[in-house]
């Protein structure tokens, strides 16, 4: 997406179709990565090691060299902050945090003329560290006049503790049945990182990594709590069904698949075939985490492509100090006749069987006859 404050400058989680040498390509998460297409000529990207490392062997496992460190700009969270030219020569300072998580998502601060113009969240999940640090708490304390989150799971319903009932609930399966039962454990590639790494910390030596996940996400796991012999694992983590899997169960074994997705689930299952609801983006939970420590001016929901722009739910509007206006204003109704304003004398008749518009009767008026004497 872009900002509109900022024209073709910056461009976030997307690749341009016409190539912009003085355009800043963004990439701040690694999760819908296969929908992501590099163009002919490749722009500079702009993103840390650790996403810019996957982003490289993702796109040249067909020993083709599409990306290369020229095509890289490093934005390091320790080295806050980062100028940047724009293309009418003004310079933008951007500040750039890191989530504390194997996922290594990454949230962008703009910092224009003193004021912190945009909050770039992206899929920041992971928001504790980030809160408590220092120079985010800095720069935030000024204000921040637009908060970008993805708003995906805005409106769903929230688990804030999500992961652990995955857990345990693999847990369960393992321990079900008097059959002892392996588990094919199906996940997307990246996105799911730190669900991988709590599975291998509180099932230790039980979780096994297929070559593919290992190479993409073992330099960001603890790979000590992971079993490296096939043979000895209960959990085998793999991003496509294999049938390698099957061949390290014994006769008196039963491979389950247990599929991890965000989409609806299949009606028809077939045997030994189970589906967990798991998705990566920020829930509402950690959307009202952030709006209430940041507190903007305004929200907006995060677009890719032709998306639409999301409407902002009721429960974010609060935490906006400008309220936005509603899509389809209310008629305005004539303000009321306001008693203590005066008005025109032919709307005045001191007679009430005078008629006029408006009959109002003065205080202390006295009517007077022919003969009355008018001296007191």
């Amino acid at each position: 997406m872009k900002f509109l404050e900022y024209g073709e400058d910056f461009l976030f989680d997307d690749m341009p179709k016409v190539y912009n040498p003085t355009q800043k390509v963004f990439i701040t998460r690694l999760y819908g990565l296969n929908q992501l297409q590099l163009p002919k000529r490749v722009p500079i990207i702009y993103t840390s090691k650790a996403i810019a490392w996957r982003l490289k062997m993702h796109f040249n496992t067909n020993k083709e060299q599409l990306l290369t460190d020229s095509n890289f700009v490093y934005l390091d969270p320790t080295k806050n902050p980062h100028i940047l030219h724009l293309s009418d020569e003004k310079r933008v300072k951007v500040f750039v945090f890191e989530e504390a998580a194997a996922t290594r998502n990454i949230m962008l601060l703009i910092q224009k003329d003193g004021k912190i113009t945009h909050l770039y969240a992206g899929a920041c999940v992971f928001l504790r560290e980030i809160l408590l640090n220092d120079v985010f708490v800095s720069c935030i304390v000024t204000g921040v006049e637009k908060l970008y989150m993805d708003l995906n799971r805005a409106l769903t319903p929230c688990n804030p503790n999500e992961l652990n009932d995955i857990i345990d609930e693999l847990e369960r399966l393992l321990h079900r049945s008097k059959v002892l039962i392996k588990i094919q454990l199906l996940v997307e590639l990246f996105g799911s990182e730190q669900l991988v790494a709590e599975l291998g910390n509180q099932l230790p030596s039980l979780v096994h990594l297929n070559d593919t996940y290992l190479n993409y996400n073992g330099h960001f796991l603890c790979l000590e709590h992971f079993q490296m012999d096939a043979e000895k694992a209960r959990i085998f983590v793999e991003h496509e069904p294999n049938t390698e899997c099957a061949k390290h169960c014994h006769e008196s074994e039963v491979l389950v698949t247990v599929k991890l997705t965000m989409d609806k689930r299949k009606k028809d299952k077939p045997n030994n075939y189970f589906e967990m609801h798991f998705s990566p983006l920020p829930s509402s939970f950690n959307l009202k985490v952030l709006a209430s420590a940041v507190n903007p001016a305004q929200i907006f929901g995060i677009t890719y492509g032709n998306m639409e722009p999301p409407s902002i739910p009721e429960y974010l509007r609060a935490f906006c100090k400008i309220p936005s206006r509603p899509r389809f204003p209310k008629k305005s109704k004539p303000p009321p006749v306001d008693a203590g304003k005066p008005l025109p004398a032919e709307k005045i008749s001191p007679n009430k069987d005078t008629p006029a518009h408006y009959c109002i009767r003065k205080p202390n008026f006295e009517y007077l006859d022919d003969d009355s004497n008018e001296e007191s």
